[in-house]
């Protein structure tokens, strides 16, 4: 059935009949539902009659359904108000008149207009719920007058407000402002369609902070600006605020003396001194402007003016109280670079002879014509990329945008698409040699597309509503829209495609366009015999979602099947439905194709050489995402590693994404674990090249599995990080993976990442626990705060009384699969000699669990008979343990004096009835280097080594370094001198040096000199930073994972096995935390590697080996003792007779 404007064309003349039949019967009468069975009326006529009853509308049916108002119009006809010009002068500031503290502005306005069709008056509604056929017709409301809808937001206060057209003025009956619209009645029933011009003498509007007419704080005068896209034009003066209304304004402004006033046109005269305070100024007028892109700014005595070195005029002006010089030039030269590559691009003149560029403070920019602004500590934030990325948009925009611009606001994402691929042009024609700065800035891009497809728009169309707002355009526009011209691009060369844009801009001129003005440029081009390029374009462009495809190399064949199935995607601006099959832009890496486009659900190529490693859509030119087999993933992870250089920063983000997405899926096939395995140890040994990993690994990690809830409540959570998320991209200096640098703060790219992060899947705080000890007091923490300090970290000493000083660490059992859990082992002076004992760990019912030291009981520390003294306690300087062998080290000095040095050592063990008895049973001493003197020690189990903190003098300067040595080199070291690797230095600066060092689960845990610090020690991750706000005692902090952990929290309950699979499928990932989370999560990662292997070796093949097997004195008085052998002698001959080492 033909339709028009969406109605069929049958309703459409029955009720164009009724109508007719109306106003036959008078104006002033509606139609009598009793008469119409008495009319002469066509059979058909009859029957519609009929179905109006039937349907019982709960309001009286209108003289006017089909023309009545501006709205409602279908699409492609002429609207009913046409406008045409507007003249327009504003007084600002003022204050509004109910309240003095608010700022406002005074407006008045002539808009000339012209009604395509006549207006009619409407019925009012009834107050009668339903048809009632036995009314009589003088029951009925009449109608009012015809109305003029205009739409006005914050506007009020409308004084002598007239109306003339057709040779004659009317009568205004009432004005009234319904939601956001300015509705005008006059007395007459009806306007004949022709010219009218309508006339407000004066108005009252409000100045915000955010849109419309906007201040800011320049010193000690405001400056005033307009941000009006995409349609708050409305905010300023009545208007018809629509893309595609578009007509001549002529601006007049009233404004404080000694302050300068810019719009969009240049001013036609001097300045006009009005009074003592005010002065005016008269704007050129500019032909057919979309409202949303006039500009006006009022800038205070702070603002001074400087030149770009354009060949057209452009002037910069930066406010001089808080803008450097060198800012201001930097500016200057970058504008005048960047236009001049503009203007290459377009034929047509612009219709000013000026471009004013005014930089803001605390402004996210916006579009608009003549008068660009731009936002400071955007343009601060930026590198040199995004710099002239900003500014090429602003001036592309002058053409695009404000010369032509889109008809309507629901294709207002292809209009950002070309003006961000002419962007990107710009871009790559001023950094191409400066290749990295080119890719990094095209690394950014990919995420960006990324990150709106996954959280802020998945699936969604390019396609918006009519009434879209600057969120949903942020969201969907120069995104994956760009890509797809660029893909256009790969087909018909880009000088084709530059001149096609380039004829859009020519033809269109002073007009609007729209998406078919593209289309029918590129219907002459057929590809692969038969597909139409405008087809492709459109469907690209009406289609959501990202398309995916799985490329499986067999032999010599390569076999694509595209993977839409099952996936929901928006078609359109309204309809989801299962995502088609798309026409695919295929491409190998240095392969020729034979097909450009793949149009079916699967296609098979051959012969293709075995050797050649597939890759598909390589640094991401087309959109679409790509599945590999399971070898052929094993082979590009392979060459990623021995190569990551022959990648471009965009094709590893792109890789990693891609199986990271299908991963989670659980569509990579066989050995998909060890794959993706390998790829994160990939990413962590060779983060230099994956600047970004937060953004495109988190499928691997926190999101492996999971959905992604979009509920409204979470995705206005995820829409308010979005401004964060996209500004985090905007300068390479804080794209390093894992590494946020301090000077960043949260604007660091993995510091947004991990919120962006957080808000999606949350934090999986089960898997380590920080146990912290400051003076007596202990601190068991298992769920650490985002966004504050470890609880350990950020009080001081809950404990009463006195504390005796201690050494305390962490003490592990010596079989790896023992269902003893950790304990802390305190050293301390006892009633004359030293001691120790050990005690448990309680795991938290809640976030933290708080305690005290206990010690009670306890045992001495004395030698055999060859050494029957005690240790003195005040002269231990070092305590570490070696849980693999059971040995444990005390480090004193010789005497008071503290100029030799001994270690003693203990093989310790408990056992399993008597778990918290240490016994013992002494070894040896043995001098050490004098290199060691002064030396504070830690041990970290997980990593196999002890940590040794010195002080040392170089250049009359004291530093502060940690090393570290492997259990097995400990004695060697200590009889050598050797202080063992470097493994941190920390400078020479004294907020840099450290009050003492330790090392846990592969975290530096340290005290500055105001502050205690907490990072990864081998890993490129921004620690912790936290105040000391109290003195503090003897401090240490231990983190427990993996099987540790499993038998903290759930005590007898533990299972080996089941903690095992947990640590397999468990991979904490820094998007999910913050950098004390990640610094954790990383460490607990690395050494769960070295955990699972020994576990599992355990679990498999361990038998049990009496406990020294005859290796240690006074172990077993049942065997024959042998002769004393050296601590390192006895690990070697342990390590030979071991049946863990030797499977």
């Amino acid at each position: 059935m033909a339709r028009y404007g969406g109605m069929d064309l049958s309703l459409k003349k029955n009720m164009d009949f009724l109508q007719f039949q109306f106003h036959c019967c008078g104006a002033d009468s509606p139609l009598d539902w009793q008469k119409t069975d008495e009319m002469d009326l066509s059979e058909e006529s009859s029957k519609f009659i009929e179905t109006i009853k039937k349907m019982e509308f709960k309001i009286l049916f209108l003289s006017i359904i089909f023309v009545s108002g501006v709205g409602g119009i279908a699409p492609g006809a002429l609207p009913t108000l046409i406008p045409l010009r507007y003249d327009l002068q504003l007084q600002l500031p003022t204050a509004a008149p109910e309240d003095d503290l608010i700022p406002a502005f005074f407006g008045s306005i002539k808009i000339d207009f012209q009604l395509s069709r006549p207006v009619f008056a409407k019925y009012p509604s009834s107050p009668i719920a339903r048809f009632d056929l036995s009314r009589k017709p003088q029951d009925a409301q009449k109608p009012g007058g015809a109305e003029l809808r205009l739409q006005a937001l914050r506007l009020s206060d409308f004084e002598n407000v007239t109306l003339e057209g057709n040779g004659r003025s009317f009568e205004i009956s009432n004005i009234s402002i319904q939601k956001e619209e300015l509705v005008i009645t006059v007395t007459e029933a009806a306007l004949a369609q022709g010219r009218y011009s309508l006339n407000i003498d004066k108005y009252t509007g409000i100045i915000t902070y955010e849109k419309g007419i906007f201040y800011r704080d320049a010193g000690h005068h405001p400056i005033l600006g307009t941000n009006l896209f995409p349609n708050y034009a409305r905010s300023v003066f009545p208007c018809f605020d629509d893309p595609a209304a578009k007509a001549t304004v002529q601006l007049n402004v009233i404004h404080p003396k000694y302050t300068t006033a810019l719009s969009s046109m240049q001013s036609t005269e001097p300045t006009m001194e009005l009074s003592e305070s005010w002065q005016l100024t008269r704007f050129a007028e500019v032909s057919s402007l979309s409202l949303s892109m006039l500009s006006l700014a009022i800038l205070p005595s702070e603002y001074i003016r400087g030149y770009a070195g354009s060949k057209f005029p452009i002037y910069i002006w930066t406010n001089k109280k808080i803008v450097s010089r060198n800012i201001a030039a930097d500016l200057s030269n970058m504008t005048g670079r960047v236009y001049d590559q503009v203007r290459e691009f377009f034929t047509e003149e612009l219709p000013f002879k000026q471009i004013n560029v005014v930089l803001l403070n605390e402004f996210n920019g916006t579009q608009s014509f003549g008068t660009v602004f731009i936002g400071m500590e955007e343009w601060n934030k930026a590198d040199d990329t995004h710099k002239t990325f900003v500014l090429a948009t602003a001036f592309i925009q002058q053409w695009i945008g404000g010369l032509t611009t889109i008809s309507s606001r629901a294709e207002i994402c292809f209009q950002e698409d070309l003006v961000h691929y002419l962007a990107n042009k710009i871009v790559k024609r001023l950094y191409k040699s400066e290749q990295s700065k080119w890719e990094s800035y095209r690394l950014a891009e990919y995420v960006r597309i990324q990150m709106s497809e996954t959280f802020f728009a998945p699936g969604e169309s390019l396609v918006l509503s009519e009434d879209a707002t600057e969120i949903q355009i942020t969201s969907h526009c120069g995104l994956k829209g760009v890509v797809q011209l660029e893909s256009l691009e790969t087909v018909l060369g880009e000088p084709l495609m530059l001149a096609k844009i380039r004829s859009l801009v020519t033809q269109h001129k002073f007009r609007t366009y729209k998406l078919e003005s593209l289309l029918e440029h590129l219907r002459m081009h057929l590809v692969d015999s038969s597909i139409n390029l405008a087809q492709v374009y459109e469907f690209w462009h009406m289609n959501g979602g990202i398309p995916s495809v799985h490329v499986e190399k067999v032999e010599e064949k390569v076999r694509f099947t595209q993977l839409n199935r099952n996936r929901q995607s928006q078609i359109g601006n309204h309809f989801w439905a299962p995502m088609p099959l798309w026409p695919l832009r295929l491409s190998i890496r240095n392969l020729t194709l034979p097909v450009t486009f793949m149009v079916s659900q699967g296609l098979e190529m051959a012969p293709i050489d075995k050797k050649v490693l597939t890759l598909t859509n390589f640094d991401y030119q087309n959109l679409y995402r790509v599945n590999y087999d399971s070898q052929t993933w094993n082979r590009i992870r392979e060459s990623m590693t021995e190569s990551p250089k022959l990648f471009t920063p965009r094709a590893r983000a792109q890789i990693v994404n891609d199986f990271c997405y299908f991963y989670s899926l659980g569509e990579i096939g066989d050995n998909a674990d060890k794959i993706r395995r390998d790829f994160l140890e990939l990413i962590r040994t060779e983060s230099e090249s994956f600047d970004l990993c937060e953004f495109y690994a988190f499928w691997c990690i926190a999101g492996n599995k999971r959905k992604i809830s979009l509920r409204k409540e979470n995705k206005e959570r995820m829409m308010q990080l979005m401004p964060r998320v996209f500004t985090s991209l905007t300068n390479r200096d804080d794209f390093a993976c894992f590494d946020p640098p301090p000077s960043s703060g949260n604007n660091a790219s993995s510091t947004t990442a991990n919120a962006l992060c957080q808000t999606v899947f949350g934090i999986d705080y089960d898997r380590y626990a920080i146990i912290g000890i400051e003076k007596c007091s202990v601190n068991v923490e298992v769920e650490v705060d985002d966004n504050n300090c470890p609880f350990h970290m950020s009080v001081g000493s809950n404990s009463n009384g006195d504390c005796p000083p201690h050494f305390s660490l962490l003490y592990l059992p010596q079989e790896p699969d023992s269902a003893i859990p950790p304990k802390i082992l305190k050293v301390f002076q006892g009633d004359q000699d030293t001691v120790c004992n050990l005690q448990d760990i309680n795991f938290p019912g809640k976030a933290v669990n708080k305690s005290r030291l206990g010690f009670g009981q306890f045992v001495y520390f004395k030698r055999n008979n060859v050494y029957p003294s005690s240790i003195p306690f005040n002269l231990i300087f070092g305590i570490v343990h070696n849980h693999r062998s059971g040995l444990l080290y005390i480090l004193s000095y010789t005497g008071e004096m503290r100029r030799d040095a001994y270690v003693d050592i203990f093989y310790t063990y408990v056992e399993k009835e008597y778990p918290l008895k240490l016994k013992y049973e002494y070894l040896m001493r043995m001098p050490i280097d004098d290199v060691f003197i002064g030396t504070k020690w830690s041990t970290d189990p997980y990593s196999g080594l002890f940590y040794c903190h010195k002080k040392e003098f170089v250049n009359s300067s004291m530093v502060s370094r940690l090393y570290s040595i492997p259990f097995d080199l400990l004695l060697t070291n200590l009889k050598q001198g050797v202080l063992g690797k470097l493994e941190r230095d920390f400078g020479l600066e004294e907020e840099k040096q450290r009050e003492f060092v330790q090392v846990t689960n592969g975290l530096v845990y340290s005290r500055g000199v105001n502050h205690l610090f907490v990072g990864s020690l081998r890993h490129r991750v921004h620690g912790s930073r936290c105040r000391i706000n109290s003195p503090r005692g003897s401090d240490y902090m231990f983190v427990v994972s993996g099987w540790e952990y499993c038998k903290l929290r759930d005590g007898e309950n533990a299972n080996i096995t089941t903690c095992l699979q947990q640590e397999e499928h468990y991979q904490p990932l820094s998007e999910c935390s913050n950098s004390l989370l990640w610094a954790i999560a990383i460490a607990v990662i690395a050494n769960a590697v070295i955990l699972l292997v020994i576990l599992c070796v355990v679990c498999k093949y361990y038998k049990h080996d009496d406990r020294d097997n005859g290796l240690y004195m006074n172990s077993h008085p049942t065997k024959v003792r042998t002769a004393l052998i050296t601590p390192d002698e006895l690990f070697e001959k342990r390590r030979l007779n071991s049946s863990v080492i030797d499977i």
